[in-house]
């Protein structure tokens, strides 16, 4: 420990410059409603899914790329939720109301479910992927507690 010692900086650049205004890195019109989003936190990307589509936004790139799906379906609706599992690279759109879900494989490019079921319109619950046991964890909501 230095006591008493004055620190000096020249020609710095802070990292709180960095975040202290707001840009637009990237925009897209989304024309389907209740699409499903996730988060890749190991390489910063973005998905929203809906029947037909995968988008896929690199935040560290600043690239995007939109994929017309060839098969199965994601479910849609505001029960159901999208999640990316690092560890196998595949999103999993999952609905809690009916206790089932549909996986995207990038290599085949498409859904695991082929059909899109009906869906209440009043649900909400939080969840959590355990990817190390290979679980999703949800809680809370409206009437549909536990998975």
């Amino acid at each position: 420990i230095v006591k008493w010692k004055r620190a000096t900086v020249t020609n710095g650049i802070w990292e709180i410059d960095k975040h202290i205004k707001w840009q637009k890195d990237f925009s897209y019109k989304i024309n389907s409603t209740n699409p499903q989003v996730a988060y890749d936190k190991v390489n910063g990307r973005i998905f929203v899914a809906n029947e037909s589509q995968l988008l896929e936004v690199d935040l560290v790139n600043k690239t995007s790329k939109s994929i017309n799906i060839s098969g199965g379906k994601p479910f849609i609706g505001v029960g159901s939720q999208l999640l990316y599992n690092s560890v196998t690279n595949k999103l999993i759109s999952y609905s809690i109301e009916q206790k089932a879900i549909s996986i995207y494989d990038f290599a085949l490019n498409q859904w695991s479910d082929i059909e899109i079921k009906e869906q209440q319109a009043f649900q909400h619950h939080n969840r959590y992927i355990d990817e190390k046991r290979q679980r999703i964890i949800t809680f809370g909501g409206y009437a549909f507690h536990l998975l």
